[in-house]
């Protein structure tokens, strides 16, 4: 294969494993074109975030392309398209939706910053404990809608 076709080839592979991830969130019933949530009674975009607290979540963690919301008795937090693409998500633990009644606890660690984050530990189907750490403006909000379903502060 001659050099000049290469840069193509790369492309060619790229877009292979978007539509491939495409065809696996549309299987799996995730949405692939999102943005936002409809009536949401909380929702933020461009919020940023990690799973866990290895350096491998935090390598991968998304920079202003999440959406964090309470919808419809869930917690919600998924990046918005075309970050959900290419398995990001499902590789670095970026994407929950559960039930509000699985959200175990909310924290606000000290921060000397203007954007705060805020620390959500949950349950997955399997019942193993994760955590979410998220930066976006005013988690206080976040913190309050949790609180009102329920859900233990620190």
């Amino acid at each position: 294969m001659s050099p000049e076709f290469m840069p193509y080839l790369g492309l060619a592979w790229v877009a292979f494993i978007a539509l491939l991830s495409a065809a696996y969130r549309t299987k799996k019933g995730k949405p692939v074109l999102f943005w936002t949530i409809s009536d949401a009674e909380f929702i933020v975009h461009f919020a940023s975030g990690h799973k866990g607290r290895s350096l491998f979540y935090s390598l991968g963690g998304a920079s202003s392309c999440l959406v964090v919301a309470i919808a419809h008795g869930r917690f919600v937090v998924r990046p918005w398209f075309p970050f959900n693409l290419l398995f990001l998500p499902e590789i670095f633990g970026l994407e929950c939706d559960i039930p509000l009644d699985r959200v175990v606890s909310v924290e606000l660690p000290f921060s000397r910053f203007s954007v705060r984050r805020i620390i959500v530990r949950y349950r997955d189907e399997l019942l193993q404990d994760h955590s979410l750490s998220l930066r976006f403006r005013d988690p206080e909000r976040l913190m309050e809608r949790l609180q009102d379903h329920g859900v233990q502060t620190a």
